[in-house]
């Protein structure tokens, strides 16, 4: 029997940046949204596609067709800013930094999602929108601390803006462990 990987496939953050964001966020984390399971700084990314449990065939597939997508594109910069939440800001369950990108960072992501398709793992659904997980809302939170969260999100909506260069696409594999996931690169992809 093959193992599998939890595997998924992300544009990497600078990490001057993500120490930047981790300081922008740190008072949300403190004092108002204690509660809160906020990603760990050497964690966030943008999730171009997650890819759940592959066979070693599948991964191998990947890191070899992975790189030919990234290399017909050139780096490109960023500007991260305006914190939002999933599905929305009364009922939060994700709270995100989003950001503005340029048009190539939307064809790389569905060209990554239509490759793969070649491993049987489906196209999304709903459109592609660019962000970076911030924290995720615990299920047994209390309707108190879900007000205390949405007031955050209007209060740092606008959130301080930064443009970031982003150099890599990483293909991860994700361990998932009481303290938090840990993110381990199987394979990294330098945009030229």
């Amino acid at each position: 029997m093959d193992n599998k990987t939890r595997t998924f496939i992300a544009l990497t953050i600078p990490v001057q940046d993500t120490s930047w964001i981790a300081e922008s966020v740190r008072q949300g984390k403190t004092a108002a949204l204690p509660k809160l399971k906020w990603v760990a700084e050497s964690n966030l990314h943008v999730t171009l596609k997650f890819l759940g449990d592959l066979t070693t065939d599948k991964v191998r597939f990947l890191q070899d067709q992975v790189p030919a997508i990234i290399s017909k594109y050139p780096k490109f910069e960023v500007t991260i800013g305006r914190i939002g939440a999933y599905p929305d800001q009364r009922r939060p369950k994700v709270l995100w930094l989003g950001m503005e990108a340029p048009e190539a960072l939307f064809l790389l992501q569905k060209e990554i999602d239509t490759l793969c398709l070649k491993i049987g793992v489906p196209k999304e659904n709903r459109p592609f929108s660019a962000h970076i997980t911030l924290a995720r809302v615990p299920e047994n939170c209390l309707y108190e601390d879900l007000g205390k969260i949405s007031r955050w999100i209007i209060e740092n909506r606008d959130f301080p803006t930064r443009k970031t260069a982003v150099e890599s696409v990483i293909i991860f594999k994700s361990e998932l462990k009481p303290d938090g996931p840990i993110y381990s690169p199987i394979k990294i992809c330098v945009f030229e």
